[in-house]
C-alpha cells in the first residue's frame, strides 16, 4: 500500500512540475510578444514623420 502511495504522490509532483513549467514556457512568451508589440508601438511615430 505505501508503494502504491508513493508512486501517486510522485506522479502529483511530476504533474504539477510539468504544468508548472507550462505556464512559465507559457508567460515567457507572452511577455516576449508584448515587448515587441511595445517596441512597434515606440517605432510607429517616427515612421510617420
Amino acid at each position: 500500500m505505501k508503494k502504491v502511495l508513493a508512486v501517486l504522490v510522485l506522479l502529483a509532483l511530476q504533474f504539477l512540475i510539468s504544468d508548472y513549467e507550462n505556464s512559465l514556457s507559457y508567460y515567457s512568451s507572452l511577455s516576449l510578444s508584448l515587448l515587441e508589440i511595445a517596441s512597434a508601438v515606440t517605432k510607429l511615430p517616427s515612421a510617420v514623420k
